[in-house]
């Protein structure tokens, strides 16, 4: 399952998370990411001890040096362990980041849901960065009074999300 990318404030200036939901051996863990250091290099700092929960995924947040090819392998394609599992990295918020959920409903239905979305997002980037930009739609059943018959109309409400970054 693809996650989307976490949007989680760390507690060490310029951490990545790491999921960790599906490792059920974390020393195994520990060893792998402490093989990418070298004698002279060291490219993995540390795991900090507590976990962070993002929607159905579980983070570890750890400290890497940045200005290396390891660490841009672990955020774009991820570094395999045990030659089998990947591992991918996510960098984080700035500690001082505040993230902000701003809801708009009752948007006009007439335009197409992908151009309605890119219009959202390019709106809300002149007071922010946009993290993630969501759209629920749903259908109530009846019209918009009660003179119309509840079969024959319907009332389509829309409810947009933007996630942003100040």
């Amino acid at each position: 399952m693809k996650i989307p990318r976490p949007n989680i404030v760390g507690s060490a200036p310029r951490s990545v998370f790491i999921e960790i939901t599906n490792i059920t051996n974390f020393s195994k863990l520990k060893t792998s990411l402490a093989s990418f250091n070298e004698c002279n290099t060291c490219v993995f700092y540390e795991a900090l001890p507590q976990p962070k929960t993002y929607f159905p995924s579980i983070f570890s947040e750890n400290c890497w040096y940045y200005d290396t090819s390891t660490f841009e392998q672990l955020i774009t394609l991820g570094l395999e362990m045990d030659g089998k599992i990947i591992i991918k990295g996510y960098p984080s918020l700035d500690a001082d980041a505040r993230v902000t959920r701003v809801t708009l409903s009752n948007l006009p239905i007439w335009y197409h849901p992908r151009t309605l979305r890119s219009m959202m997002e390019k709106r809300s980037s002149k007071v922010g960065e946009v993290l993630d930009v969501g759209q629920v739609w749903w259908c109530r059943p009846g019209g918009y009074s009660g003179s119309e018959p509840s079969s024959a109309s319907r009332l389509f409400a829309t409810s947009h999300a933007s996630t942003l970054v100040f």
